[in-house]
């Protein structure tokens, strides 16, 4: 069981670690969304699928405007934003895409003049606040890794609990049939000792019959 638990502890720390290393996780390149081919910030979300990427980017945002959403081209939008650490308001859409194991989702930050790019003002300012994001989504992985992990934790220790109390019958057996055996050589002994004294009945037996034979063949001889 302490493996277990150390395994999980070395699970926890690498998914810890490894959202601390946001920035060399983003990746700014042209992306295509409903006004065309723009400047996005591109990210994969290791272990979360695209309803939790969705929940939690809802969640996320929703302190610096109202989503507004365009089913057609899957996206969802912020307009005129005050983010952290950014010029001026800025529009922010997001969308997302489930991928094997991950979901990659994609940011556009567009400040009214452009979308923002690798080496604008606003660039590092947006890295540190989808930082925050992906921080917010790791939690979420590691707290059901947690869950999971407990639950297999738990199914251990329930597999361990069975072996001990069949581990304890075992030993009861034993001694139940360490019991019985000391009572069969007990009744075995008894039971030497009343064959030796059937047999001396049967001796005793024999000499009367002998006797009695004698007795009835001697009637009328003399």
């Amino acid at each position: 069981m302490k493996i277990v638990k150390i395994l999980l502890a070395i699970s926890f720390a690498l998914i810890f670690s490894l959202s601390g290393n946001v920035h060399a996780q983003i990746s700014i390149q042209n992306e295509s969304m409903s006004l065309g081919s723009k400047s996005s910030f591109v990210m994969d979300l290791s272990g979360a699928d695209k309803k939790m990427a969705d929940k939690k980017w809802k969640e996320f945002i929703k302190d610096y405007g109202k989503i507004e959403k365009n089913k057609k081209a899957k996206e969802q939008s912020v307009l005129q934003a005050s983010l952290p650490g950014f010029e001026g308001p800025t529009n922010v859409t997001f969308k997302a895409e489930e991928g094997k194991d991950l979901t990659r989702v994609y940011f556009f930050f567009d400040n009214g003049t452009k979308f923002i790019e690798e080496g604008d003002e606003d660039a590092d300012a947006a890295k540190v606040f989808l930082r925050d994001y992906v921080i917010l989504v790791d939690k979420e992985v590691a707290k059901i890794a947690l869950k999971d992990g407990e639950g297999e934790l738990k199914k251990f220790e329930k597999s361990l609990s069975k072996l001990e109390k069949k581990n304890k019958k075992l030993h009861d057996d034993i001694e139940k049939f360490k019991k019985k055996i000391a009572e069969a050589e007990a009744d075995i002994q008894q039971n030497l000792k009343d064959q030796d004294a059937a047999k001396e009945d049967i001796e005793g037996q024999k000499v009367k019959v002998s006797e009695l034979k004698d007795a009835y063949n001697s009637i009328g001889k003399g």
